[in-house]
């Protein structure tokens, strides 16, 4: 819901919305709808009513209408607006049914009588297959190439520094492009960047990747801590075993590869409290 709330007041702008016309575009999506010929028809439906009900309401209201005018609430003259439902797509392959017929069961439906059956096709543009993108000249060629290419980190960061339209970029453009490239960090350090209607994704992916490298050195860090300790659990049992007698390979190599240090902190305990190897294995 939050990347489809994303998209429609980025599309809300005119501008964009005429650039994703005049490139293609429409109704944004991850996961194909295998239902899209059906959803795509009343969508269309649903507007030419609405044309239908407003126009009605005007005629209604002239005078010297025929009969035939008044009844149907439209003028012979009169015309409605076409309209097109198109489908953006983000995901990676849409396999779903492309027009209404390919969701028909025609089973032993003579062709005569098939072809009777109205079809009706839907317009997709899947951006991950998108080949040009020099065909958009606002930020919607910026969405569609950081969307494209953000599963290639390599090529997602040449993407943002290299273009630098990224360096002053729409904040309802930057949310589609994190919502869309699932980069939620991306999104928390926008918090951290300059308020306002700009952002710099260049500093913003920065910043992220600065983050990414302190986590990984602490990461590490904490690791070799957890490791440290693991083994000297270990070993501390081992020399308090040992003073019994040889401790069997089996019993030294189980404590060894023991990752848990809880456990190991028993049996250090256990160790302590226990007479002879035996009784540990046992209690173990």
């Amino acid at each position: 819901m939050k990347k489809d709330l994303y998209l429609k007041r980025y599309l809300s702008d005119k501008r964009r919305f005429a650039d994703l016309i005049n490139g293609f575009a429409g109704d944004g999506q991850e996961k194909p709808h295998y239902l899209m010929p059906v959803r795509c028809m009343t969508y269309d439906s649903m507007e030419y009513e609405r044309q239908t009900v407003n126009r009605r309401r005007e005629v209604k209201a002239m005078k010297g209408l025929a009969p035939e005018e008044w009844l149907s609430g439209f003028r012979k003259q009169d015309r409605l607006k076409p309209c097109v439902t198109l489908v953006l797509f983000f995901g990676e392959h849409w396999d779903g049914a492309k027009s209404l017929h390919e969701l028909l069961d025609f089973t032993d439906i003579p062709k005569k009588l098939r072809d009777m059956v109205n079809d009706y096709h839907v317009h997709i543009l899947e951006v991950q297959k998108l080949k040009d993108t020099s065909v958009f000249h606002t930020d919607v060629k910026q969405v569609f190439d950081a969307v494209r290419l953000s599963k290639d980190p390599e090529k997602f960061r040449e993407l943002i520094f290299g273009d630098p339209v990224f360096r002053n970029l729409d904040s309802e453009a930057y949310n589609v492009i994190v919502q869309y490239t699932h980069s939620n960090d991306l999104l928390e350090l926008r918090e951290n960047l300059k308020k306002g209607e700009k952002v710099d994704m260049c500093q913003a992916l920065t910043m992220m990747l600065e983050e990414e490298r302190k986590v990984g050195i602490k990461e590490g860090r904490n690791a070799g801590l957890r490791e440290g300790k693991r083994k000297g659990k270990a070993e501390s049992i081992l020399d308090i075993l040992s003073g019994y007698s040889v401790i069997p390979e089996t019993l030294s190599a189980r404590i060894l590869s023991e990752k848990d240090l809880s456990v190991l902190s028993n049996w250090l305990k256990l160790a302590a409290k226990s007479a002879t190897i035996e009784e540990f294995a046992q209690n173990m």
